[in-house]
């Protein structure tokens, strides 16, 4: 599996995933984050609601993780 991370979350979460599985993604703008995601298969996690919208209506990004940070969540 290969993943794009994406910038609003904590580059310390870049630990979990084996390096050659990441690309992590800053001031890269939506539409080219997904036609990465898309081209290159890589599952985005992200916590940006506007890639949930993008993937129901349009079926962009490739795959989608939504994550939803809790107040001990921390970057």
């Amino acid at each position: 599996m290969k993943f794009l991370l994406d910038a609003q979350l904590p580059s310390s979460l870049k630990q979990v995933f084996i390096r050659d599985m990441i690309v992590f993604t800053r001031s890269i703008w939506d539409k080219i984050i997904n036609a990465v995601s898309v081209a290159e298969q890589r599952i985005l996690i992200t916590k940006e609601s506007d890639f949930f919208d993008s993937f129901i209506a349009k079926n962009e990004p490739y795959k989608l993780i939504l994550v939803k940070p809790g107040q001990y969540f921390q970057k």
